[in-house]
């Protein structure tokens, strides 16, 4: 980390360097397509790509941000996975830059090396980006107005600077109406007259009110109800409860206290927040003697700037995403911004660390965090969809027609449909002679099992990762819910013809 030489401190290199470590992330770990979210948005596209512009009576099918460049990425590269994933790599290689632009002119060159690195391993982006998902498409425009707010508060409250800052706040908006999130953590610093004046804070309102208005007034011509997304939004889940879901993989105790299980424990976030956050608290804690060594300057005031914005709308998001118990799942994606942010920081500390002199110190801990973000994408169940994509490939092997439960089939829809072989299989029940794929994670929701004397055609089992060989010797001695995680992911599946 040699920040002092020319080539080392321009922007498009170390740019350069995190899109090739993202890129690496993404082929070593690459997860595809979930027949979930990723399938719901490529529907919505494929409406676009054949009849032209939807309404779209889904929540799903208003998240213009990801349908309509799935549109694009489909005409560019065809049907495929790759297509599918294109909009979220896109979004995580811009994250990726922003960050990098954004750290070096506000805290340095190696802050600007640490954050770049640490956001292009870490391992909730390259989990999700191999897929189509909403997340850091959100989290992009966020970053992108929090910059341009940053910018006003330290360079001068521009009215263009502010009113495009709204602008990429009010995409994020029409995006995922998690990023109101990000606008009441601005709001705070309103309240608080942070930075400028709080009628300046107005230009940023207004660029924000243009996005969301606009889209307001296209429902409200198209359907006669400008509020047609918020209905949607509100009433696409009615029956979350986190007294009783674990969907974020971790054992239950209190909603109060499971958004911060989540955090501290989940391979998603890596070693994120475990780490982050007493890196975080000590470095500000002991801010003074960090400083560079012989000058002891004080720390600039866009580091000011930057820890205050950033802190901000994380703490103010993580509050209120860990209090909407009743209408957000406890899934690791809703807390992807707070992550960014605490990880552009804990950047800004470790390059604090080593331009005070402590680079051993420095390089320790960006080794830890490095090493957290690696085993959280070895940990992660990239055999969620094995049943599906076996399904696929033995449509290329059986002339027969296959018969499957209807999970599996709605899940491997996608990947059917692109290797032309949907009419090949169906969900109605088998008869004497057919071939049924028994796919147990999905035909245990419907209660579906084999009968004793169906005839076994051939049996596939997952690879074992080679984390999960390596760690295999430890699972008797784990609780349960981490023992899984350390598993195949999934049990397998049998091909069967019925007698």
């Amino acid at each position: 980390m040699r920040s002092g030489q020319p080539w080392a401190s321009r922007p498009a290199v170390i740019i350069s360097v995190g899109w090739l470590c993202f890129l690496g992330m993404l082929a070593l770990f690459w997860v595809g397509p979930r027949g979930s979210d990723d399938a719901l948005y490529w529907q919505a596209a494929d409406h676009w790509f054949h009849a032209g512009p939807q309404v779209g009576a889904q929540h799903w099918d208003l998240r213009h941000t990801i349908v309509l460049p799935l549109v694009f990425a489909r005409l560019l590269l065809g049907d495929g996975p790759l297509a599918l994933a294109l909009p979220s790599i896109v979004a995580g290689l811009a994250v990726i830059a922003l960050a990098g632009v954004w750290v070096r002119a506000a805290a340095g060159t190696a802050a600007a090396w640490l954050a770049v690195i640490l956001l292009a391993t870490g391992s909730l982006m390259v989990l999700l980006s191999s897929t189509a998902d909403i997340d850091f498409i959100e989290v992009g425009f966020i970053l992108a107005a929090l910059y341009l707010l940053h910018r006003a508060i330290t360079d001068g409250p521009a009215p263009d600077r502010l009113l495009l800052g709204g602008i990429a706040m009010g995409l994020a908006m029409v995006s995922r109406e998690t990023a109101a999130f990000a606008v009441a953590g601005i709001g705070v610093l309103f309240l608080a007259g942070y930075g400028m004046p709080r009628r300046k804070y107005a230009m940023f309102a207004l660029g924000l009110a243009v996005v969301v208005l606009a889209e307001m007034g296209v429902y409200w011509l198209l359907t006669g109800d400008p509020l047609h997304r918020l209905v949607i939004s509100l009433h696409h889940d009615g029956s979350i409860d986190r007294w009783a879901e674990k969907g974020s993989g971790l054992p239950a105790v209190h909603p109060l206290v499971d958004p911060l299980v989540m955090l501290l424990a989940s391979h998603d976030f890596g070693a994120g927040f475990l780490l982050g956050l007493p890196i975080l608290a000590v470095c500000l804690a002991r801010a003074k003697p960090l400083r560079p060594r012989p000058q002891r300057r004080r720390p600039q005031r866009g580091e000011r700037t930057l820890f205050i914005v950033l802190g901000c709308v994380a703490i103010v998001w993580t509050l209120i995403a860990a209090a909407l118990w009743s209408k957000l799942a406890l899934v690791s994606r809703y807390y992807a911004l707070p992550l960014v942010c605490l990880t552009i920081l804990t950047a800004v500390c470790l390059g604090w660390l080593w331009e005070s002199g402590r680079r051993r110190l420095a390089a320790l801990l960006l080794a830890l965090l490095l090493g957290g973000n690696i085993a959280g994408c070895a940990l992660d169940n990239r055999n969620f969809m094995f049943g599906e994509a076996a399904l696929a490939a033995l449509t290329a092997q059986e002339a027969r027609i296959i018969h499957t439960d209807e999970q599996t089939l709605r899940r491997a829809a996608l990947l059917l449909t692109w290797s032309g072989a949907f009419d090949r299989v169906t969900a109605t029940p088998p008869g004497s002679g057919d071939l049924f794929l028994f796919n147990p994670p999905r035909a245990a929701l419907a209660k579906l099992s084999p009968a004793p004397d169906w005839q076994v055609v051939s049996r596939q089992q997952p690879a074992p990762s080679l984390a999960q060989r390596l760690l295999a010797r430890l699972a008797p001695v784990l609780p349960s819910w981490l023992a899984r995680k350390l598993g195949p992911g999934h049990p397998g599946v049998t091909l069967y013809r019925v007698p």
